[in-house]
């Protein structure tokens, strides 16, 4: 690295919180600082600028690795005021909707501070918190599988539930998922025409939220808004 290079991972946020208490300072600032890179273990980045952002577990942001071009983009999951700080989420999507307790307890033993946002602190606390917890339940039942095959128009509705509940939380980011459990569950039961719309509206807010170059943005997958039989799962 050159001594610009050097200075600036020097420069980084070393947390010496309960995960890293035994690490040298270099680790320590990795474990600190660095982001996945995406899924089947493509391993971990630091990056000059995305890796100083502050957490916030109500993120008007959020990090996309794009593997094409190997970079890190931070891309606004809200509208974001002019002077207004941008915040990304620290946690993973599951420890995201923890009651606030049990995100505290993660912060603090991960990253050495507590959040003090509008989910952590003040009047809505605890409206927030089952929001969350509801949000939770509702996952787990329609990622589980069971509810799928024994009662999929059950499980529709838990997807319409948990799309509700997330625009009240105003964490729309996490919203394409959502949609794309809502396709494979119409087009596993023979609804093409609901799986057509629903894939229109999921791959509207892929595009939102991670870019046009996403990286299953593929003809593959816009052909699934013509042809939704053509999912593996139909």
């Amino acid at each position: 690295l050159s001594k610009e290079k050097q200075a600036a991972f020097l420069s980084l946020h070393y947390a010496q919180s309960k995960a890293a208490s035994h690490a040298p300072p270099f680790l320590g600032i990795c474990f600190t600082n660095a982001f996945g890179l995406g899924g089947n273990g493509r391993g971990s980045g630091l990056f000059e600028v995305a890796s100083r952002f502050n957490h916030s577990c109500l993120p008007n942001a959020h990090h996309v690795w794009k593997e094409e071009r190997e970079v890190m983009e931070l891309i606004a999951t809200s509208d974001i005021s002019e002077g207004e700080e941008i915040n990304i989420s620290y946690l993973t999507t599951s420890e995201f909707f923890h009651p606030h307790k049990a995100r505290q307890r993660i912060l603090e033993e991960r990253y050495g501070f507590r959040c003090d946002c509008g989910a952590c602190a003040g009047p809505e606390v605890q409206a927030r918190d089952r929001r969350r917890e509801q949000i939770s339940r509702l996952n787990d039942g329609v990622g589980g599988g069971i509810l799928i095959a024994m009662n999929p128009a059950r499980a529709m509705k838990f997807c319409r539930q948990v799309i509700e509940l997330m625009t009240l939380e105003s964490v729309e980011g996490k919203l394409p998922r959502v949609y794309f459990d809502a396709f494979q569950l119409a087009i596993a039961y023979g609804h093409q025409a609901r799986a057509s719309v629903v894939m229109k509206v999921h791959r509207r807010l892929r595009r939102l939220f991670e870019g046009d170059d996403a990286f299953d943005m593929t003809p593959e997958m816009n052909a699934l808004v013509e042809e939704p039989q053509s999912h593996s799962v139909f």
